[in-house]
């Protein structure tokens, strides 16, 4: 039988009062916090409430425009590749900012429509080259039927640069151009790069039955007008620990926003479960991860539903195991087996598989001769810490 604590705390916030009450599950180790209303998890609150601040939920698709650095905006012709990436590269190698925010606006025929395997892939290229250079650049894909157009990106604040990639440019210098001041100026400037795209045009807002014969009426993958296989689902799951948010994370939530029609389901792992990681003094906590990781999430998606759970327990199931109606889960190709023990798990159930959405791995052969990962990445910050420390 699982044992239950309670707890009532006192606080008091300039001439406000708030009576917490602290629900504590002993063994799963979960907490969870009541401030005169239905609980919520306390995940969303403890840095504020830690640093004394008044507890605020993040609403439902929210944007946190707060940014270090300023954006880059630069339009990638998919259908040029790989000439498009090699010009990316050059854009990136003279690109000093090692966390820089850059919005890659996907133009092409691949980006018509539903995500598609052929997306993912070329997805995974762009994210590689990132890798390379600046692992942990927040590279935010953006397409016009995931929720972004034009007077999106005029109105986006802090944008320094722009440049384009597209077949308008071909002999064009890799170097941006300094991005508008005046909103119509900037609307014109993207209406003219864009011209011949789904971005103005309309034709990559949807695809529906009358004109793709084909399509399936209900949730899942269904064949296009030339057999190709576009992917869609209600729910998804995926899960990870994300922890200083880089390329490989960024192109599995990138890939995951795309495929996903109503909700994402997210697992992150717990704090409690990270005790034996390398360098474990510089790990990000839980609710840190979290929030990067849904900044990220409402970047490539406004608006899009997205269920936090935590994972604390290896053996207990996890959301995509329990929910008979989920349908399909994202991972990467290291973690395939894990979709599979889940698959097996939902077998004994009686319901039905996910289908598994696999993305590529990226970083793993980095020019540095390193294997993009959140440890290498601890042990940098590491060694730049201590660097001259005797």
């Amino acid at each position: 039988m699982v044992s239950r604590h309670r707890f009532v705390i006192y606080t008091k916030h300039e001439t406000s009062s708030y009576y917490l009450t602290l629900s504590w599950y002993a063994i799963f180790s979960e907490i969870r916090i009541r401030a005169l209303k239905p609980y919520t998890r306390l995940s969303a609150y403890s840095s504020q409430i830690r640093s004394g601040a008044r507890p605020r939920a993040v609403k439902k698709g929210h944007v946190n425009h707060e940014m270090k650095n300023s954006t880059k905006i630069v339009v990638f012709d998919l259908d040029l590749e790989p000439e498009s990436l090699s010009r990316f590269h050059v854009f990136l190698e003279g690109l000093s900012e090692p966390n820089a925010q850059i919005f890659i606006v996907l133009t092409g025929a691949y980006t018509q429509g539903y995500a598609n395997q052929e997306l993912i892939s070329k997805l995974g290229q762009i994210f590689d080259c990132l890798s390379n250079s600046h692992p942990q650049a927040v590279a935010v894909p953006l397409l016009p039927w995931r929720g972004w157009d034009i007077e999106k990106l005029v109105s986006w604040p802090n944008v320094s640069e722009f440049l384009s990639l597209t077949s308008a440019n071909k002999s064009a210098s890799n170097q941006p151009v300094t991005w508008p001041a005046d909103l119509e100026e900037r609307r014109l400037l993207l209406q003219k790069e864009l011209s011949n795209t789904s971005w103005v045009s309309g034709l990559g807002t949807k695809i529906d039955a009358e004109s793709t014969p084909g399509i399936w009426e209900e949730d899942g993958p269904f064949k296009g007008a030339h057999g190709e296989v576009y992917l869609r689902y209600k729910d998804v799951a995926m899960g990870g620990t994300f922890d200083r948010l880089h390329s490989g994370h960024m192109l599995l939530l990138a890939v995951a926003c795309l495929v996903t029609e109503h909700s994402l389901f997210v697992g992150i792992t717990a704090d409690i479960l990270l005790q034996k990681k390398a360098y474990r003094g510089l790990l990000q906590q839980y609710n840190d991860r979290q929030s990067a990781a849904l900044r990220y999430l409402q970047m490539v998606r406004p608006g899009m539903e997205v269920v936090f759970s935590t994972l604390k327990d290896p053996k207990e199931p996890t959301v995509a195991e329990l929910k008979p109606d989920m349908e399909a889960i994202v991972v990467s190709e290291e973690t395939l087996s894990g979709a599979y023990a889940i698959n097996a798990e939902r077998q004994l159930k009686g319901f039905s598989p996910l289908q598994v959405v696999v993305v590529p791995v990226v970083g793993a052969h980095r020019k540095d001769g390193t294997k993009l990962s959140s440890s290498d990445l601890r042990y940098s910050e590491f060694v730049s810490t201590h660097r001259g420390c005797s």
